[in-house]
């Protein structure tokens, strides 16, 4: 009887040994996850920022070259009044003279 109270007891502290060890996994695994869901928050954040500044880049860079073509149209036009003009700028002043003085 005494050896299977013995046997009872030891197979109770090898549950309780195995139980306690299960916890400490528990434990160890739950601490660790939130470890590992930073480390994944941080990942996504710099991934993200790498792509936020990408587009950034790549929209500024769109932009230059806008306006660097809008500059180039604004400067050929300028330059085509400005030589319409240095055609027709002398008959322009003589008729709007003429129309103001009534000539």
């Amino acid at each position: 009887m005494e050896k299977i109270i013995s046997k009872l007891v030891e197979f109770d502290h090898a549950g309780q040994k195995i139980v306690h060890e299960a916890e400490e996994q528990k434990r160890y695994t739950l601490a660790h996850m939130n470890d590992y869901k930073k480390q994944m928050s941080d990942q996504y954040r710099q991934r993200s920022d790498h792509r936020i500044e990408f587009f950034r880049q790549q929209a500024q860079t769109d932009t230059e070259e806008q306006r660097e073509q809008l500059r180039r149209e604004y400067d050929a036009k300028m330059e085509k009044l400005r030589l319409h003009f240095q055609e027709k700028g002398d008959s322009w002043v003589h008729e709007v003279v003429g129309r103001c003085i009534g000539g």
